[in-house]
């Protein structure tokens, strides 16, 4: 299982354009959370299962360069996380942390 994470300021559009992605590359929805983040953020947690043809590391890297979210992070349910950076232009920094499988 496969897990994505990042931050919006309007996660009504911004869920519903990762949901767009996620069904185009045939991938299976298992859960989602968004949680009040601060600041006017939301945490969004997803949480799929890839179909086998395209990767989690695709998908992730097609998330990172939508307009208005940031913060993009991806991890395999008990593995180490790391945050995934997409192009330099998306102005995003790479981090890496322990993962939790509550968020």
């Amino acid at each position: 299982m496969n897990i994505i994470r990042f931050l919006s300021q309007d996660p009504t559009d911004d869920v519903m354009k990762v949901l767009g992605c996620l069904r185009r590359m045939n991938f299976a929805l298992h859960d989602l959370t968004v949680t009040p983040g601060g600041g006017g953020r939301f945490r969004v947690r997803l949480e799929y299962e890839p179909d086998g043809i395209l990767s989690a590391d695709t998908f992730v890297a097609r998330v990172a360069t939508f307009h208005g979210i940031e913060s993009v992070a991806a991890s395999v349910v008990g593995s180490e996380e790391a945050t995934l950076v997409a192009a330099p232009a998306c102005g995003m920094a790479a981090t890496a942390r322990g993962a939790a499988r509550g968020g």
